[in-house]
């Protein structure tokens, strides 16, 4: 049977039936919602970093002996996360041994405050910048000077210790590693040192950013972790020290 148009009494076409216009508008929403947001589970899961594996992994805990306890600092500031790792013998440790670490004058005890909540897990000495100042962390199971950062003026920062070309930028993955509650301190207060809580959600944020590297991993391979110290300061920056038990054979 041939196809044929309809016509009306006027002749003109029968038009098909109009869409609703709440339909219309419906649809039209739903589509901006689309092309604003996007399929988010995909986008997530393509953002994600890979799993941390050996080719992720540093070399400073294998290279290190039976025994010895390594202590990894990740420094969040502006120019980027960077991480070293410091290894040594557990040795007895005090607060005179600790402080006769520092002997660069303005840059250490007795100019530092001491910051008794960091322990037992770190001697932790800081000053704000009303001129010179700085964070400093030994670690109180190996007595080593695993991170100095020197700041001047709110406006200058430097890392001093280890020496920074012993810094490098941590590879990006997933950790897997099991990781202690974890302690956050605000380091503040001018001339007068001030330690306060960290705020829940920057504990959170910095835990957040450690969890996409492999420092834990690596501690991981030979230990356990037994410390994580977050430690916050406005002139320093953000500074997350994960240390691990005596490293088996």
């Amino acid at each position: 049977m041939a196809h044929h148009t309809e016509f009306g009494s006027n002749s003109v076409p029968r038009r098909a039936a109009a869409v609703p216009l709440t339909l219309r508008v419906v649809v039209a929403f739903a589509a901006v919602l689309q092309t604003a947001c996007g399929p988010s589970d995909e986008a997530d899961a393509s953002s994600a970093p890979p799993q941390c594996a050996a080719s992720h992994l540093g070399g400073a805990v294998n290279a290190a002996k039976a025994g010895d306890v390594c202590t990894s600092v990740l420094h969040l500031a502006e120019g980027g996360p960077r991480y070293s790792v410091s290894c040594g013998p557990a040795t007895t440790v005090t607060q005179a041994s600790a402080e006769a670490l520092f002997t660069e004058p303005n840059y250490g005890p007795p100019y530092w405050g001491l910051a008794q909540d960091a322990l037992p897990e770190a001697y932790v000495f800081f000053h704000d910048p009303a001129d010179f100042g700085g964070v400093g962390v030994v670690s109180a199971q190996s007595g080593m000077l695993v991170a100095r950062v020197k700041t001047m003026w709110l406006s200058s920062t430097s890392v001093a210790d280890p020496p920074p070309n012993n810094w490098s930028t941590p590879a990006a993955c997933r950790s897997s590693a099991a990781l202690p509650t974890a302690k956050g301190l605000r380091l503040r207060g001018g001339q007068i040192p001030i330690v306060d809580p960290l705020e829940p959600g920057a504990v959170d944020e910095a835990l957040k950013q450690l969890s996409n590297t492999p420092l834990a991993d690596e501690l991981a391979q030979r230990a356990s972790v037994n410390v994580v110290l977050i430690l916050d300061n406005e002139a320093a920056g953000r500074m997350v020290v994960i240390e691990s038990t005596p490293l088996d054979p």
